[in-house]
């Protein structure tokens, strides 16, 4: 997909120099790609407490083993 957008030069200075990246272009998509991990772990983190998860890991592994 192709977008047109203005961004301050500053900003976009600190991107390349913080992404390390070649282009811009790459600058921008590694920054698109950091945010969205970001919003994916704050959304696991606000998940935390919710669910209840029994503690039974060595009763199912005494169900595989042969008899």
């Amino acid at each position: 997909m192709k977008t047109t957008i203005s961004l301050d030069n500053t900003v976009l200075e600190q991107l390349l120099t913080y992404t390390q990246a070649k282009t811009t272009k790459e600058s921008i998509a590694k920054a698109i790609e950091e945010y969205i991990r970001f919003k994916q772990r704050q959304e696991l983190l606000d998940c935390r407490g919710a669910v209840d998860i029994e503690d039974n890991w060595q009763a199912l592994r005494d169900l595989e083993r042969p008899s």
